[in-house]
């Protein structure tokens, strides 16, 4: 649901995944699964998880990411398509075989869609080096059994908010804004308060 949660509408939607090579497969073929059997529909009926995008210039545009990562040659799992014969309704749609080239990759959809990229090895700097390879950094997440990789990760990667095994928590009490191109600032916590003050340096010499 990282992915898929309101339409993929969020600022911290995990669109762009990365599975080691061992467990790509298993990984990919549950995702596409959940994907497919996600109800869509009428955003009021509190049986459909997924509701419309926000216009009909949006859907249009996530319909344009559809015919380039077919061109450039991703593999489509599930989706790739409209929902349903009224209404601006995507259906949840999952890319594997994906390369950070794609423009389904490098672009921030805004869209339910997931690309999925495989790694091999534990080299995690040459893992996070790719991960960190965008214009965006506001938000990701570490999913592993490991404690001691998620720490290193959590070092590794350039994004103001990070999860380990978990996406996109936020509390009040927790300082949340991006890196890069995703903002500069931040909201909630003390660090916020910052953008209320109006600070004032003096330096004096004397003689």
């Amino acid at each position: 649901m990282s992915t898929f949660l309101l339409q993929g509408q969020n600022c911290v939607c995990g669109s762009r995944v990365f599975v080691h090579r061992d467990i790509a497969d298993e990984f990919a073929a549950g995702v596409a699964a959940f994907a497919k059997q996600l109800p869509v529909g009428n955003g009021m009926d509190r049986g459909n998880m997924i509701g419309p995008v926000i216009s009909g210039e949006q859907r249009g545009r996530i319909e344009g990411f559809f015919v380039s990562a077919q061109k450039e040659g991703a593999k489509l799992l599930a989706g790739g398509e409209r929902a349903g014969k009224q209404g601006y309704f995507v259906a949840p749609t999952v890319y594997s075989d994906c390369r950070p080239e794609m423009r389904v990759v490098r672009e921030e959809v805004f869209g339910p869609v997931m690309s999925i990229q495989t790694f091999e090895g534990d080299d995690l700097e040459a893992l996070a080096k790719r991960a960190n390879d965008t214009t965006y950094g506001l938000s990701g997440s570490v999913w592993t059994r490991d404690l001691a990789t998620a720490h290193r990760m959590v070092r590794l990667i350039d994004s103001g908010q990070l999860g380990v095994n978990c996406h996109a928590a936020m509390d009040p009490t927790m300082p949340f804004g991006g890196f890069k191109q995703s903002g500069w600032g931040r909201e909630f916590a003390a660090d916020a308060l910052d953008l209320y003050l109006k600070t004032k340096a003096v330096t004096i010499t004397w003689p």
